[in-house]
């Protein structure tokens, strides 16, 4: 069993435009960690936004500051190259986020506590659903998106997969 080594709900993540106060964890996989998350402004006022760390567990723990990303160094040329594809994917995902609207906006991409970070819009589902279907009405995009889900949407593109 894969140990968790999500962020605590309180922690305050900067390195961004903006602080980030971590809500909860949403998700977790093997390739890291969806929080539910606000973006804290400078007048103090938030905004509620999902932010996905990249994080593999099999092979990093957490420093005793329970932020930071430790990596042995036997695995560190593996979890290196897995980082930089995130990032890669994670600056293609956002410019492109900026030109269609179809697509969940990415707002920050950052790197801090020795990982990377992107920050996405926080939208329920039932919102995209109707969105996506009123945009692309099919009998498959209604099918997934039509039935309730206690989930967010925490990956890009926007399709009915991803909703799951």
């Amino acid at each position: 069993m894969i140990q968790d080594y999500s962020i605590s709900s309180g922690t305050l993540l900067k390195g961004g435009r903006q602080p980030y106060g971590i809500l909860s964890c949403l998700r977790r996989d093997g390739m890291g960690y969806t929080y539910r998350a606000e973006a804290i402004r400078p007048n103090g006022s938030t905004i509620p936004v999902i932010i996905r760390e990249q994080f593999m567990p099999m092979c990093s723990t957490r420093a005793d500051d329970g932020v930071t990303v430790v990596t042995p160094e036997d695995v560190a040329p593996t979890v290196d190259t897995f980082l930089k594809a995130f990032i890669k994917a994670s600056e293609e995902r956002r410019k492109v986020s900026l030109m269609c609207p179809s697509i969940i906006r990415i707002l920050d991409t950052f790197h801090a506590n020795g990982t990377y970070y992107y920050v996405v819009e926080y939208l329920r589902v039932i919102v995209v659903g109707r969105l996506f279907v009123e945009k692309y009405p099919c009998n498959e995009s209604y099918y997934w998106l039509s039935k309730p889900r206690d989930a967010y949407i925490t990956s890009l593109p926007v399709q009915p997969v991803s909703s799951l």
